[in-house]
């Protein structure tokens, strides 16, 4: 499977539209890699379903950070969220967040529990450890 522009039919015929390219985070990322993963634009509903009309039957998760942070803070629009979960839920695949960087710092419950959506796994990684160290503080000072 390769990135290109999507011709998407909307209603009103055939229009193009345009998708992001994916690209390397890092020197260390196999082009070949690059190659199975799709991507959509972030607060746009309709480009992530293109996508899966582009793609039926192989895109396997939607995997994303709730709230963009390594662009400076961009927050999603309204319905951004739900949207995605019920694009998910139509297509079998998986919801993930990744709030390695929002993890319990919107909710105790993350961005899920902010967002009020559930999506089928979230990635904590450091954010956990950030926790740990405050419970840690906290119980100490009892």
């Amino acid at each position: 499977m390769t990135l290109r522009s999507l011709a998407s039919s909307e209603g009103r015929g055939l229009r193009r539209s345009r998708c992001p390219n994916s690209v390397p985070g890092g020197g260390g990322v196999p082009k070949a890699s690059l190659e199975n993963v799709v991507v959509a634009s972030f607060n746009n509903l309709k480009s992530v379903e293109n996508r899966f009309k582009q793609y039926p039957g192989q895109i396997a998760a939607i995997i994303l950070e709730p709230i963009l942070m390594n662009v400076g803070l961009c927050p999603p629009a309204t319905r951004i969220s739900p949207g995605l979960r019920d694009i998910c839920t139509e297509n079998g695949a998986l919801l993930i967040f990744d709030e390695v960087k929002t993890g319990a710092k919107l909710a105790w419950g993350g961005a899920s529990e902010f967002f009020g959506v559930k999506p089928d796994m979230i990635c904590l990684a450091k954010s956990i450890g950030a926790v740990c160290r405050w419970a840690r503080s906290a119980r100490a000072a009892r």
